[in-house]
């Protein structure tokens, strides 16, 4: 008759000890990767919402030279801040009214603000066009400024 194997205590399986490292070592990997996905997530989105603003406050810029320059609205330079909101309309004080057009600007969740620097002391007219939102993960807004400074061709 043939010699019978007996097991010895290597060859029996995993332990409950083997197989709670490696389950923990399973689930620390999915954390660590759902953590870094998340983070990439986050960063996209504010990419995202940061491009957006800088998009409407370039447009912001834009409308207002094409009106300075075409003479289409010749009041810009107001103390008030205002937004433009066609090339024939702006709107006042978007800062102080709540139903303001320029807070949430065409339904989005930016509110939009152009204020008119009069020329002092040697400097020229300036005008700032600033953008903020609610950034995510944030308690304070986020903003994006863009500064035009028009010049005289003389």
């Amino acid at each position: 008759m043939g010699k019978r194997h007996i097991p010895t205590v290597k060859e029996r399986g995993d332990t409950i000890i083997e197989v709670l490292m490696a389950m923990t070592i399973i689930g620390l990997t999915f954390a660590i990767g759902f953590n870094i996905a998340n983070n990439g997530l986050q960063t996209g989105r504010a990419a995202t919402e940061r491009g957006e603003a800088l998009k409407i406050a370039e447009t912001q810029v834009e409308v207002l030279k094409a009106s300075l320059s075409d003479d289409v609205v010749d009041d810009f330079e107001v103390s008030t801040p205002y937004c433009v909101l066609t090339l024939n309309t702006r709107e006042q004080n978007p800062a102080s009214v709540p139903g303001s057009n320029c807070n949430n600007l065409n339904g989005s969740f930016y509110n939009v603000r152009l204020d008119y620097n009069a020329p002092s002391g040697g400097d020229p007219a300036s005008y700032r066009s600033s953008v903020t939102w609610d950034a995510p993960n944030s308690e304070v807004p986020a903003v994006v400024e863009l500064f035009y400074r028009p010049y005289d061709e003389n």
